[in-house]
């Protein structure tokens, strides 16, 4: 039986379902069972579903709400072809039910000291939900910041978020500027009057962005951190320009959607290990057999430990290593908890000694 950490639940009751476009879903939450946890902009929630299908089955779904700014948690969900938990969430689900998560996680957040810099924000589809939360944050609680929103879609109606955006360019016409870049302008009313709004047709290029940033960017790299969430695509495109237009790495920020199994260690390679989590006033031990992941483990011995996308992308399993070695294989290639300064993703982490002992 799986020794589930209560304090690391939320039951949350659906207060209101709306439909902003075809498709897309927003919900507005409240715990049920604790206070509004406190959270950072661009953060997510990971959802349990055990009555979608044979196996229990976990999606995790950025919040569009901000905190300080939104008395609920509110996440903006897109349905996907063949998703599960995406058409129940955009299809089924009603006022009052109630929802199991994990507490919201992340690092897709604000740097340390947000007023001091200023923002270019990169989304594409449904991708602008995570930017949008941080968005609402940054106009609401920063007021010595800029930001420049490119918003890509196929037209003007898959516009999420369309009238809160120009809303927030009427309030904040001074800070806030958005260009939409649609590859289809069939449709598009062309009496736009809202302030520093500018539509355009196209899709994001290398050329188009870096001529962008030449023409319209005032701010200088240092002070700019740059946000992107979209399709695979659309994001290394836009990280290979803004890395050949020497970008501070550490001021790009990107939020993965797209999922990719990471390379698994041959069995040879590995080795067994006794494994200690601290949580609190908890404490859990078990034996890990060379070839499993430090998760996998801990699921086989009753132990749940939060995660989510499995691949070591979303960060939701990432725990503090302060004894021993673990070397994680992620998307990005194999790296060690020496060279991540303690942290290790449970999912894709595997011990380089006899004991690791990790605190949650």
């Amino acid at each position: 039986m799986l020794q589930f950490m209560k304090s690391e639940i939320l039951k949350l009751r659906i207060q209101e379902i709306t439909y902003p476009l075809a498709g897309v879903a927003t919900l507005k939450l409240f715990p049920i069972n604790a206070s509004l946890p406190r959270y950072q902009s661009g953060q997510f929630l990971t959802f349990i579903f055990d009555h979608l299908g044979p196996k229990e089955i976990r999606r995790s779904y950025s919040l569009s709400s901000a905190y300080g700014v939104d008395d609920h948690l509110q996440i903006t969900v897109k349905q996907q072809i063949n998703g599960a938990a995406s058409t129940f969430l955009t299809k089924t689900a009603k006022k009052g039910d109630i929802l199991t998560a994990l507490p919201p996680a992340g690092q897709f957040t604000l740097p340390a000291a947000p007023h001091q810099q200023h923002y270019i924000m990169l989304a594409a589809g449904s991708g602008i939900t995570p930017i949008f939360s941080i968005i609402k944050d940054l106009l609401f609680h920063h007021s010595n910041t800029h930001i420049f929103l490119i918003y890509s879609n196929r037209n003007e109606q898959n516009i999420i978020f369309k009238e809160e955006i120009s809303d927030f360019l009427i309030k904040y016409p001074q800070r806030f500027n958005c260009l939409h870049l649609l590859s289809d302008m069939q449709g598009t009313s062309h009496e736009n009057k809202t302030p520093n709004l500018s539509i355009k047709r196209g899709r994001l290029s290398n050329f188009f962005l870096e001529d962008w940033v030449h023409k319209n960017w005032n701010f200088s790299l240092t002070q700019t951190h740059v946000y992107l969430c979209g399709p695979k695509g659309f994001m290394l495109k836009a990280v290979n320009t803004l890395r050949f237009m020497r970008y501070p790495v550490e001021q790009l920020h990107q939020e993965v959607y797209d999922i990719i199994s990471p390379f698994k260690p041959s069995v040879d390679s590995l080795m067994d290990s006794t494994i200690y989590i601290f949580r609190k006033d908890q404490q859990y031990q078990f034996k890990l057999e060379a070839g499993e992941s430090i998760l996998d483990a801990a699921l086989k011995n009753g132990i749940q430990l939060p995660y989510s996308c499995n691949s070591g992308s979303c960060t939701t399993c990432s725990v503090e290593c302060i004894q021993g070695t673990v070397k994680m294989y992620t998307q990005g290639g194999p790296t060690d908890s020496q060279a991540t300064k303690g942290t290790v993703f449970t999912c894709v982490g595997y011990p380089e000694s006899d004991t690791v002992v990790l605190k949650l």
